[in-house]
């Protein structure tokens, strides 16, 4: 299950003053195309909640999970990162994930914790 993220850049340039994004999240397997989903975008918000469960039917012990959290942008916009992180599977696999903390995205922007 994709919970949600805290602490998210605004993306919404030229307009960094509304200080909000529209996120959503991808999660796909490393190295195997056609191995993903994605949540629903949450609008103007830098706190998403997603609470998307997702399947992978090609799932196999040893595979890597890669969450990408993207903003969706204005009406005819180009969509932006807002950060990564990677999850291997003997971090989850065979009882799920039970970290206290949550994922820390990289690429999230100077200075950002995400």
């Amino acid at each position: 299950t994709i919970v949600g993220a805290r602490g998210l850049r605004a993306a919404q340039w030229p307009f960094p003053s509304r200080r909000k994004s529209h996120p959503y999240c991808t999660c796909h397997l490393v190295g195997k195309l056609g191995s993903k989903f994605r949540t629903e975008v949450q609008h103007s918000t830098l706190e998403p909640v997603w609470n998307h469960e997702g399947f992978f039917g090609d799932f196999v012990n040893g595979d890597t999970l890669m969450f990408e959290v993207w903003d969706c942008g204005l009406v005819g916009r180009n969509k932006h990162l807002l950060g990564r992180a990677m999850l291997r599977s003997k971090q989850f696999y065979p009882r799920g994930y039970s970290g206290v903390e949550w994922l820390k995205l990289d690429c999230a922007g100077h200075g950002m914790l995400a």
